[in-house]
């Protein structure tokens, strides 16, 4: 039949929301720490239980650098040489001074449309992502959120033609979803497609085709909302920019947050 050859692994996924919460529960629910601890003790720490949310500029992401360290990248070319080091500073203050928002509550205006979210490696980005699911399987309803890591999709030796054959068949995705049950919920359904860790597609080319193909995804799926997370580290906003994303750079913690965490950790 033609199912059965639009699936060769034999039977078609459906589009089993219960089975879909049960496999994030699953995946999500405990935070890794083998790297944390080697001793085998089995720690059970649940994810949502410890996350405190960041908050954001909405802005692209500026460092503070010492004037030695700028002017070595301006004699290296690394940065425009025409660039006066008050210039520098201009920007940076110009950074700073806007304001900080909770994640949280960005992602849960509507208006705001697609966004993308940057930060450096270990800032949150997996984390906010996962605790995104993990909160829709605790209420379910709307929006449905759909996480597809990209290192996956890029690696997957099926070597999918689209995000929606990756989530019917990729290997590396958690839960299998009938391409053309997906396709229906997106365009009828209120859903957040997460595309986690554009920086992880290390090969230059790949990552600008898969850019490319964030962006037909969304123009044919216009009532989905999007959020693309990234390392700050080799990206490039212009495309997405372009494209009416908005970009939000995840700030480090705040004492009181600090504060926050660590009770939250020892509880």
């Amino acid at each position: 039949t033609t199912e059965a050859a639009e699936h060769v692994a034999g039977v078609m996924p459906g589009f089993d929301l219960e089975g879909y919460r049960a496999a994030i529960l699953s995946v999500y629910q405990h935070l890794k720490l083998d790297s944390l601890d080697i001793s085998g003790q089995d720690y059970r720490v649940r994810l949502r239980k410890v996350f405190v949310p960041q908050d954001v500029r909405e802005a692209l992401p500026l460092y503070e650098l010492p004037k030695d360290v700028l002017r070595r990248l301006q004699s290296e070319g690394a940065i425009d040489s025409d660039m006066r080091l008050e210039e520098w500073d201009d920007l940076r203050r110009r950074y700073l001074d806007c304001p900080l928002l909770g994640i949280g509550k960005v992602l849960e205006d509507s208006k705001c449309g697609h966004v993308v979210v940057l930060g450096d490696a270990g800032s949150g980005k997996s984390s906010l992502a996962q605790n995104i699911l993990l909160e829709w399987a605790d209420r379910r309803g709307e929006p449905l959120p759909v996480l597809i890591e990209l290192r996956a999709y890029s690696q997957d030796i099926g070597t999918p033609a689209s995000f929606l054959e990756f989530l019917e068949s990729g290997e590396g995705c958690m839960w299998h979803f009938s391409q053309r049950e997906t396709d229906n919920w997106l365009r009828t359904h209120e859903a957040l497609v997460i595309f986690e860790g554009l920086d992880e597609i290390f090969d230059a080319v790949r990552r600008h085709e898969t850019t490319r193909a964030i962006l037909r995804f969304a123009t044919e799926y216009p009532q989905a909302r999007i959020i693309v997370t990234s390392r700050t580290v080799g990206y490039n906003a212009q495309e997405l920019r372009n494209a009416g994303f908005r970009h939000f750079t995840l700030q480090d913690f705040s004492g009181p947050q600090i504060d926050q965490f660590l009770r939250m950790w020892h509880d």
